[in-house]
């Protein structure tokens, strides 16, 4: 049950997981990529999250089941201070840390580039760009597995 499971995975500790706000739209399907990997890519994307937007401010994670596409969707979106075009371009390159992680002083500059480097070996895809109204939006798209015996009329 990978809704559960993703439950589970945003609920992160230290009173994080009342900040965090999960919804889940279409039908729970199963991932076609170790439960350990999504754990990791979807732990790493809400903890940045996290770390990086007012304490007062939600994480907004939603995950939709596109049953046609054989894909969910993960997006998890912050009000943190976000980041450029230039800075997008240059997440995922390990150790690199924005400008905002530089100045707090936490974190490795890993976390992005474990992300994408999960994507990339298991068919995902992943996303960065600016939230409207501040922050940023991470997005990463998880091939489903296909189970025929669901899909045959009886």
């Amino acid at each position: 049950d990978l809704a559960q499971f993703l439950r589970v995975v945003t609920c992160l500790g230290d009173g994080a997981c009342d900040r965090v706000d999960l919804t889940i739209e279409g039908d729970d399907r199963r991932a076609a990529m170790p439960k350990s990997m999504l754990e990791t890519a979807v732990r790493n994307l809400a903890e940045n999250a996290v770390l990086y937007s007012p304490r007062e401010r939600r994480v907004d994670v939603a995950v939709v089941f596109d049953r046609e596409a054989a894909r969910c969707r993960i997006t998890v979106a912050d009000r943190g201070p976000g980041l450029g075009q230039e800075q997008i371009a240059q997440v995922g390159r390990r150790f690199w840390r924005g400008d905002q992680g530089r100045k707090q002083g936490d974190g490795s500059g890993l976390g992005i580039s474990i992300v994408r480097a999960i994507s990339d070996r298991f068919g995902a895809r992943l996303k960065l760009g600016p939230r409207p109204g501040g922050g940023l939006v991470a997005e990463i798209s998880v091939p489903l597995c296909v189970d025929d015996s669901r899909e045959k009329p009886r």
